[in-house]
């Protein structure tokens, strides 16, 4: 990649690939992220954009059927973990919130 833009537009970039080169593509996406850059990733794989996004939209029929953004939580460690999905980095996890469901 040449030089640091300021966008990166990825379509796909894992659909035909392995767990291995996934991987590998996913740290790479987190490196660039980790530079400044703002990534618009285009994506069928939920999981993975769970794992890379700070914000997700979901488009059904080319409108906006639902949307997440992901905040920050920190616990003490004496409470009990919450049952929604959530990622955990050390003293702190990572939750989404829905701002729609899907219908």
């Amino acid at each position: 990649m040449a030089g640091q833009p300021k966008l990166l537009v990825l379509d796909e970039p894992t659909g035909a690939l392995g767990v291995n080169e996934s991987a590998q593509v996913e740290q790479l996406t987190a490196n660039v992220r980790a530079q400044g850059t703002t990534i618009l990733l285009v994506s069928h794989d939920i999981d993975q954009m769970f794992r890379l996004a700070d914000r997700i939209v979901i488009l059904r029929h080319g409108r906006v059927a639902a949307e997440a953004v992901r905040v920050l939580e920190v616990r003490a460690a004496a409470q009990p973990k919450r049952s929604r999905r959530s990622y955990t980095a050390t003293s702190a996890a990572r939750a989404w919130s829905a701002s729609a469901l899907m219908q």
